[in-house]
């Protein structure tokens, strides 16, 4: 049986004044927090807009995140 990649996305808002604050979290812990849990094998982060950003994790399969 063929298992599936499985991409699990947020997308985050936030007001102009807590972009760096947003920004300080997510590249000063909280991606490599996310891939420590074992449950996913890649992590991306990007700003798609000036108060949007977008975070992807790549798991394996739906059972590595189960």
């Amino acid at each position: 049986m063929a298992t599936t990649t499985v991409v699990y996305e947020v997308t985050n808002y936030c007001d102009a004044e807590s972009v760096t604050l947003l920004l300080a979290y997510m590249r000063g812990g909280h991606l490599q927090d996310m891939l420590a849990t074992g449950c996913f094998t890649k992590a991306e982060f990007e700003q798609c807009h000036p108060t949007t950003f977008r975070s992807r994790y790549t798991a394996p399969s739906q059972a590595a995140v189960d």
